[in-house]
């Protein structure tokens, strides 16, 4: 079966939301320098304007970078903070984010 289909993602969407609450938390807490990354591309729309040839994020305050595209070893990250990882995805997938305070 092919485990990557549109409700896997939907999950993926609301880490993105407790990323951005986490982060505005730290943020408000007095971690001026919080910064919150997520797992995978970016799932706030449906359908991404500036991929589709806009030229700008409906929603640049709350879009997040993912772990992997900043260069974080997210396997290796998320084993040292005790969450254990396993390729190839079977039944079921895990979404993981981070907030560096």
């Amino acid at each position: 079966t092919n485990v990557l289909t549109e409700e896997v993602f939907l999950p993926a969407r609301k880490l993105h939301e407790l990323v951005n609450i986490g982060e505005r938390e730290a943020f408000t807490g007095g971690f001026r320098f919080a910064a919150g990354f997520i797992g995978g591309c970016c799932r706030l729309c449906d359908e991404c304007v500036v991929l589709q040839g806009g030229t700008s994020c409906r929603f640049p305050f709350k879009a997040r970078p993912s772990m992997e595209a900043m260069g974080i070893d997210v396997t290796a990250t998320a084993e040292k903070a005790g969450l254990s990882v396993s390729f190839p995805i079977k039944n079921k997938v895990t979404w993981t984010g981070l907030i560096l305070l």
